[in-house]
C-alpha cells in the first residue's frame, strides 16, 4: 500500500486543486491565506494505500492505472518544521469526513514518505458540536476557517 505525494507546492501558490471539489476551494483558499505561513510546503490528492500489481505480464500503465484506481485520495498535506498535516477540507462535514480522515492517518502510517509527527485535520467553514466532540475524541484537529 504505497503512498504517493506528487509535486510540492509553496504555500503562497494559490494553486485550485483540480480534485478538491468545487464548493471546498474557497475554504481550502481561506486556510492557505490564514495559515499557510506555517508551512514549507503542501501536496495536493495525495495517493495513499491502493494495490500495485507486481504481475510482469501485465503493462506498466495499465498497472500504474490498477494503482491510482485503487488509491485513496488526501486532499492536501502540509509539511511544518516538525509535522505533516493530514487535510481533509470540507466546507460543511458530515460524519463521512470523519471516518475519511480517520482512514486517511492509518493508511499514512504505513507507508509515511515523510518521517515527521502525522496530524490528522478537517479545514471547514462550519462543524456541528457533536462532529466536533467526536473528532476531537479520535484526535482529529478541527480548523474552522
Amino acid at each position: 500500500m504505497p503512498t504517493e505525494l506528487g509535486e510540492a507546492y509553496e504555500p503562497s501558490n494559490d494553486i485550485s486543486p483540480e480534485q478538491m471539489l468545487p464548493e471546498d476551494v474557497p475554504t481550502w483558499q481561506k486556510f492557505r491565506r490564514i495559515f499557510g505561513e506555517l508551512f514549507l510546503h503542501f501536496y495536493y490528492n495525495v495517493k495513499l494505500g491502493g494495490q500495485l500489481i507486481s504481475d510482469p505480464a501485465i503493462p506498466p500503465n495499465i498497472a500504474k492505472s490498477w494503482y491510482y484506481s485503487t488509491a485513496k485520495r488526501l486532499d492536501a498535506l502540509g509539511e511544518t518544521k516538525d509535522e505533516v498535516w493530514l487535510i481533509e477540507v470540507t466546507a460543511n462535514p458530515g460524519v463521512r469526513a470523519i471516518g475519511q480522515i480517520a482512514a486517511y492517518r492509518v493508511l499514512w502510517a504505513i507507508d509515511p514518505k515523510i518521517n515527521k509527527l502525522a496530524i490528522p485535520v478537517l479545514v471547514v467553514d462550519t462543524i456541528d458540536l457533536d462532529l466536533r466532540f467526536v473528532a476531537s475524541v479520535q484526535g482529529v484537529r478541527v480548523m474552522e476557517v
